[in-house]
Protein backbone atom coordinates (compact mmCIF):
# COMPACT_ATOMS: atom_id res chain seq x y z
CA UNK A 1 0.00 0.00 0.00
CA UNK A 2 1.35 3.51 -0.52
CA UNK A 3 2.10 6.22 2.27
CA UNK A 4 0.63 9.41 1.11
CA UNK A 5 -0.75 11.97 3.79
CA UNK A 6 -2.27 9.38 5.82
CA UNK A 7 -0.21 8.28 8.73
CA UNK A 8 0.19 4.64 8.44
CA UNK A 9 1.79 2.36 11.06
CA UNK A 10 3.85 -0.17 9.74
CA UNK A 11 5.69 -2.03 13.03
CA UNK A 12 8.94 -0.40 12.57
CA UNK A 13 10.73 -2.20 15.68
CA UNK A 14 10.12 -5.25 13.64
CA UNK A 15 12.05 -3.94 10.69
CA UNK A 16 15.68 -5.38 12.33
CA UNK A 17 16.44 -7.31 15.22
CA UNK A 18 18.77 -6.14 18.10
CA UNK A 19 22.06 -7.18 16.11
CA UNK A 20 20.96 -5.35 13.00
CA UNK A 21 20.28 -8.38 10.87
CA UNK A 22 18.65 -7.42 7.75
CA UNK A 23 17.33 -10.90 7.94
CA UNK A 24 15.38 -10.73 10.85
CA UNK A 25 12.32 -10.54 9.01
CA UNK A 26 12.35 -13.48 7.47
CA UNK A 27 13.66 -15.67 10.15
CA UNK A 28 10.70 -13.98 12.35
CA UNK A 29 8.49 -15.36 9.80
CA UNK A 30 9.84 -18.32 9.10
CA UNK A 31 10.53 -19.37 12.59
CA UNK A 32 6.88 -18.74 13.64
CA UNK A 33 5.38 -21.24 10.86
CA UNK A 34 8.30 -23.66 11.56
CA UNK A 35 7.15 -23.58 15.45
CA UNK A 36 3.63 -24.27 14.81
CA UNK A 37 4.40 -26.64 12.22
CA UNK A 38 6.10 -29.15 14.91
CA UNK A 39 3.53 -28.22 17.32
CA UNK A 40 1.68 -30.15 14.33
CA UNK A 41 3.52 -33.02 14.36
CA UNK A 42 3.03 -33.94 17.86
CA UNK A 43 -1.25 -34.01 16.63
CA UNK A 44 -0.65 -35.65 13.33
CA UNK A 45 0.39 -39.12 11.75
CA UNK A 46 3.64 -39.19 9.53
CA UNK A 47 1.61 -39.02 6.15
CA UNK A 48 -0.41 -35.83 7.79
CA UNK A 49 2.87 -34.33 8.61
CA UNK A 50 4.56 -34.85 5.54
CA UNK A 51 1.67 -32.96 3.68
CA UNK A 52 1.59 -30.44 6.01
CA UNK A 53 5.63 -29.91 5.44
CA UNK A 54 4.79 -29.49 1.36
CA UNK A 55 2.21 -27.26 1.85
CA UNK A 56 4.58 -24.65 3.67
CA UNK A 57 7.30 -25.55 1.02
CA UNK A 58 4.29 -23.74 -1.26
CA UNK A 59 2.99 -21.17 0.98
CA UNK A 60 6.48 -19.68 2.23
CA UNK A 61 7.48 -18.74 -1.45
CA UNK A 62 3.99 -17.28 -2.30
CA UNK A 63 3.63 -15.55 0.75
CA UNK A 64 6.92 -13.63 -0.02
CA UNK A 65 6.17 -13.43 -3.66
CA UNK A 66 2.80 -12.02 -3.76
CA UNK A 67 3.33 -9.34 -0.91
CA UNK A 68 6.86 -8.47 -2.96
CA UNK A 69 4.88 -7.89 -6.17
CA UNK A 70 2.33 -5.77 -4.47
CA UNK A 71 4.50 -2.90 -2.75
CA UNK A 72 6.96 -3.05 -5.77
CA UNK A 73 4.09 -2.10 -8.53
CA UNK A 74 3.20 0.52 -5.97
CA UNK A 75 6.57 1.69 -6.18
CA UNK A 76 7.27 0.90 -9.92
CA UNK A 77 3.82 3.33 -10.72
CA UNK A 78 4.45 5.98 -8.19
CA UNK A 79 7.91 6.11 -10.00
CA UNK A 80 6.64 5.84 -13.33
CA UNK A 81 4.28 9.31 -12.71
CA UNK A 82 6.95 11.52 -11.28
CA UNK A 83 7.51 10.55 -8.03
CA UNK A 84 11.57 9.49 -6.96
CA UNK A 85 10.71 8.64 -3.46
CA UNK A 86 10.67 4.88 -3.47
CA UNK A 87 13.53 4.57 -5.84
CA UNK A 88 15.68 6.65 -3.45
CA UNK A 89 14.34 4.75 -0.73
CA UNK A 90 15.02 1.14 -2.29
CA UNK A 91 11.71 0.40 -2.76
CA UNK A 92 11.50 -0.23 -6.13
CA UNK A 93 12.85 -3.62 -5.94
CA UNK A 94 11.96 -7.13 -5.92
CA UNK A 95 13.77 -8.00 -2.99
CA UNK A 96 11.13 -9.38 -0.30
CA UNK A 97 13.32 -7.76 2.32
CA UNK A 98 12.39 -4.51 1.26
CA UNK A 99 8.59 -4.82 1.82
CA UNK A 100 7.93 -7.81 3.98
CA UNK A 101 6.59 -6.40 7.60
CA UNK A 102 6.23 -9.39 9.48
CA UNK A 103 3.07 -9.33 11.42
CA UNK A 104 1.29 -8.47 7.85
CA UNK A 105 3.04 -11.19 6.20
CA UNK A 106 1.53 -14.37 9.06
CA UNK A 107 -1.90 -12.73 8.48
CA UNK A 108 -1.69 -12.82 5.40
CA UNK A 109 -0.41 -16.64 5.67
CA UNK A 110 -3.30 -17.73 8.23
CA UNK A 111 -6.24 -15.41 7.25
CA UNK A 112 -5.82 -14.76 3.48
CA UNK A 113 -5.46 -11.40 3.87
CA UNK A 114 -2.31 -9.02 5.42
CA UNK A 115 0.06 -6.65 4.50
CA UNK A 116 3.71 -5.41 3.91
CA UNK A 117 5.20 -2.17 4.66
CA UNK A 118 3.89 0.94 2.94
CA UNK A 119 5.26 2.31 0.17
CA UNK A 120 6.52 5.96 1.15
CA UNK A 121 4.80 8.30 -2.22
CA UNK A 122 5.28 12.36 -2.15
CA UNK A 123 2.05 13.81 -3.54
CA UNK A 124 3.48 16.96 -4.55
CA UNK A 125 5.85 15.14 -7.31
CA UNK A 126 2.96 14.01 -8.97
CA UNK A 127 1.63 16.76 -11.60
CA UNK A 128 -2.08 15.72 -10.66
CA UNK A 129 -1.88 14.34 -6.92
CA UNK A 130 -5.18 13.11 -6.47
CA UNK A 131 -5.66 11.04 -9.51
CA UNK A 132 -1.76 9.94 -9.21
CA UNK A 133 -2.37 8.93 -5.41
CA UNK A 134 -4.99 6.34 -7.26
CA UNK A 135 -3.64 4.79 -9.77
CA UNK A 136 -0.63 4.34 -7.55
CA UNK A 137 -3.61 2.97 -4.82
CA UNK A 138 -4.40 0.64 -7.81
CA UNK A 139 -1.40 -0.94 -9.11
CA UNK A 140 -0.84 -3.22 -6.27
CA UNK A 141 -4.35 -4.24 -5.65
CA UNK A 142 -4.19 -5.44 -9.69
CA UNK A 143 -1.26 -6.20 -9.64
CA UNK A 144 -2.19 -9.30 -7.24
CA UNK A 145 -5.06 -9.93 -9.24
CA UNK A 146 -2.51 -10.70 -12.22
CA UNK A 147 -0.95 -12.95 -10.31
CA UNK A 148 -3.91 -14.56 -9.05
CA UNK A 149 -5.26 -14.92 -13.02
CA UNK A 150 -1.79 -17.02 -13.78
CA UNK A 151 -2.72 -19.27 -10.33
CA UNK A 152 -5.77 -20.01 -12.40
CA UNK A 153 -3.33 -20.96 -15.62
CA UNK A 154 -0.91 -23.30 -13.75
CA UNK A 155 -4.02 -24.86 -12.35
CA UNK A 156 -5.06 -25.39 -16.01
CA UNK A 157 -1.76 -26.15 -16.94
CA UNK A 158 -1.48 -29.33 -15.38
CA UNK A 159 -5.13 -30.34 -15.59
CA UNK A 160 -4.52 -29.95 -19.53
CA UNK A 161 -1.25 -31.02 -19.79
CA UNK A 162 -0.49 -33.83 -16.98
CA UNK A 163 2.47 -34.84 -18.71
CA UNK A 164 3.78 -31.57 -17.04
CA UNK A 165 4.42 -33.60 -14.04
CA UNK A 166 7.14 -36.11 -15.51
CA UNK A 167 4.60 -39.12 -14.01
CA UNK A 168 4.99 -38.58 -10.17
CA UNK A 169 1.16 -37.91 -8.73
CA UNK A 170 3.63 -35.62 -6.13
CA UNK A 171 4.60 -33.25 -8.74
CA UNK A 172 0.72 -33.19 -9.99
CA UNK A 173 -0.46 -32.64 -6.74
CA UNK A 174 1.95 -29.62 -5.49
CA UNK A 175 1.50 -28.11 -8.81
CA UNK A 176 -2.27 -27.64 -8.45
CA UNK A 177 -1.56 -27.01 -4.87
CA UNK A 178 0.74 -23.76 -6.15
CA UNK A 179 -1.58 -22.99 -8.84
CA UNK A 180 -4.54 -22.49 -6.28
CA UNK A 181 -2.51 -21.10 -3.23
CA UNK A 182 -1.25 -18.05 -5.96
CA UNK A 183 -4.89 -17.65 -6.20
CA UNK A 184 -6.40 -17.58 -3.14
CA UNK A 185 -3.76 -15.81 -1.37
CA UNK A 186 -3.57 -12.84 -4.20
CA UNK A 187 -7.13 -12.37 -4.44
CA UNK A 188 -7.39 -12.15 -0.66
CA UNK A 189 -4.51 -9.75 -0.71
CA UNK A 190 -6.45 -7.69 -3.58
CA UNK A 191 -9.99 -7.07 -2.12
CA UNK A 192 -8.73 -6.82 1.18
CA UNK A 193 -6.32 -3.81 0.00
CA UNK A 194 -9.37 -2.38 -2.08
CA UNK A 195 -11.89 -2.06 1.76
CA UNK A 196 -12.17 1.76 1.46
CA UNK A 197 -10.68 2.11 5.04
CA UNK A 198 -7.26 4.10 5.99
CA UNK A 199 -4.16 2.77 5.62
CA UNK A 200 -5.55 0.50 2.82
CA UNK A 201 -5.34 1.53 -0.45
CA UNK A 202 -9.28 1.51 -1.17
CA UNK A 203 -9.10 4.49 0.95
CA UNK A 204 -7.20 6.56 -1.28
CA UNK A 205 -9.53 5.45 -4.53
CA UNK A 206 -12.34 6.57 -2.36
CA UNK A 207 -11.19 9.90 -1.30
CA UNK A 208 -10.40 10.26 -5.45
CA UNK A 209 -14.04 10.25 -6.02
CA UNK A 210 -15.86 11.48 -2.84
CA UNK A 211 -16.64 15.37 -3.15
CA UNK A 212 -14.39 17.62 -0.87
CA UNK A 213 -16.81 18.17 1.85
CA UNK A 214 -17.60 14.55 2.48
CA UNK A 215 -13.40 13.89 2.26
CA UNK A 216 -13.24 16.06 5.57
CA UNK A 217 -16.10 14.02 7.51
CA UNK A 218 -13.74 11.43 6.30
CA UNK A 219 -10.69 12.39 7.98
CA UNK A 220 -11.09 10.98 10.91
CA UNK A 221 -10.32 7.58 9.50
CA UNK A 222 -7.05 8.57 9.03
CA UNK A 223 -6.53 7.92 12.78
CA UNK A 224 -8.55 5.79 13.61
CA UNK A 225 -8.41 3.41 10.87
CA UNK A 226 -6.27 1.10 12.37
CA UNK A 227 -8.08 0.26 15.07
CA UNK A 228 -10.70 0.49 13.27
CA UNK A 229 -9.41 -2.71 10.88
CA UNK A 230 -8.30 -4.64 14.48
CA UNK A 231 -11.78 -4.77 15.25
CA UNK A 232 -12.88 -5.99 11.91
CA UNK A 233 -10.18 -8.51 12.26
CA UNK A 234 -11.45 -9.49 15.74
CA UNK A 235 -15.12 -9.49 15.08
CA UNK A 236 -14.80 -11.47 11.69
CA UNK A 237 -15.97 -9.37 9.90
CA UNK A 238 -13.31 -8.96 7.33
CA UNK A 239 -13.72 -12.50 6.66
CA UNK A 240 -17.20 -11.95 6.31
CA UNK A 241 -16.60 -9.28 3.24
CA UNK A 242 -13.60 -11.52 1.83
CA UNK A 243 -14.67 -14.94 1.48
CA UNK A 244 -17.55 -14.30 -1.08
CA UNK A 245 -15.52 -11.92 -2.94
CA UNK A 246 -12.79 -14.64 -2.81
CA UNK A 247 -14.98 -17.04 -4.26
CA UNK A 248 -16.77 -15.06 -6.73
CA UNK A 249 -12.87 -14.34 -7.51
CA UNK A 250 -11.83 -18.03 -7.97
CA UNK A 251 -15.43 -19.03 -10.20
CA UNK A 252 -14.54 -16.06 -12.46
CA UNK A 253 -10.88 -17.33 -12.86
CA UNK A 254 -11.87 -20.53 -13.72
CA UNK A 255 -14.88 -19.60 -15.98
CA UNK A 256 -12.02 -17.94 -17.75
CA UNK A 257 -9.84 -20.71 -18.26
CA UNK A 258 -12.99 -23.18 -19.05
CA UNK A 259 -12.40 -25.13 -15.41
CA UNK A 260 -15.41 -26.07 -13.42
Amino acid sequence: MPEGNARIYSFENFRKGASGDPFFKVKLIVGIILFLYIINLFQMGTASAISTALEYLVLIPVLFFSLTIHEFSHALMADFLGDPTPRRLGRLSLNPLRHIDPIGAMMLFFANFGWAKPVPVNPGNFRMPARAMMSVSLAGPISNLIMAFIGGGIIKLFLEFPTLSFGYSLVFHVGIYFGQTLMLMNLGLAFFNLIPIPPLDGSHVLNYFVPPRIKIKLRFLEESGNFLLILLVMFGVIRIILSPLITIGCKTIFALYGLH
